[in-house]
């Protein structure tokens, strides 16, 4: 994923996806949610200024014409991904508050996971834009 690559930290395995031994928070992992949902969460200590917020969503089994399960035939990785993640993003400000920040999608990340690369050229993704109608971030 995107944001893996991001954190810039290659575990033992050569990857950067963090292991049991070197965990880090996640907001939310799990099912996509059937219906609308709101996570409430906080930052460690006060932030002021702005600050780029990022969001990446993926589902699983998510093919369509162009993104179908033959497409990286000899890539085990990518055999159950179909459309890869959608990176959106927002410029925040935690010096004004009680402002909602929509997030938009800026790209998509590598399909087989191989490289921290956002890709913005959005046009072959279909499904994959509708897994979330709309995303709105409130500081508060």
């Amino acid at each position: 994923p995107y944001w893996a690559f991001s954190r810039n930290i290659k575990e033992e395995d050569g990857l950067y996806i963090p292991t049991p031994k070197t965990p880090i928070a996640d907001a939310y992992t799990g099912a996509t949610p059937q219906n609308d949902f709101v996570l409430e969460t906080q930052l460690d200590e006060t932030r002021n200024g702005k600050a780029i917020l990022w969001f990446e969503i993926n589902q699983p089994f998510d093919f369509n014409d162009v993104w179908h399960n033959q497409k990286y035939a000899n890539n085990n990785a990518y055999r159950t991904s179909g459309q890869p993640s959608v990176v959106y993003m927002a410029i925040i400000d935690f010096d004004k508050e009680n402002i909602g920040y929509f997030l938009h999608p800026i790209g998509h990340g590598n399909p087989t996971g191989e490289n921290g690369e956002l890709n913005t050229d959005l046009s072959s993704l279909t499904t994959a834009l509708k897994i979330a109608e709309k995303i709105v971030v409130k500081i508060n």
